[in-house]
């Protein structure tokens, strides 16, 4: 008897894992725009999340980055 991780499992956590890893760069750079981002309404940390996830990303936005971003910055 042994462990046997699926695929499945394996791809959704090295996603989960890349997207914290992207959500931790958006995150410096949107401070490096905003020194408090925390104190920004929703909208506004959610459109500053979209911006520097962007420029991540490349040209389209990834939803699961941009709103790891934004919750990363409400602090």
């Amino acid at each position: 008897m042994g462990w046997q991780v699926l695929s499945t499992t394996a791809n959704g956590r090295a996603q989960a894992a890349v997207i914290a890893s992207q959500a931790e760069i958006c995150e410096a750079r949107a401070r490096a725009e905003v020194s408090n981002p925390g104190t920004l309404d929703w909208n506004a940390r959610q459109a500053l999340a979209k911006r520097s996830g962007m420029l991540i990303t490349g040209a389209s936005e990834n939803y699961d980055v941009t709103r790891a971003c934004a919750d990363r910055l409400r602090t």
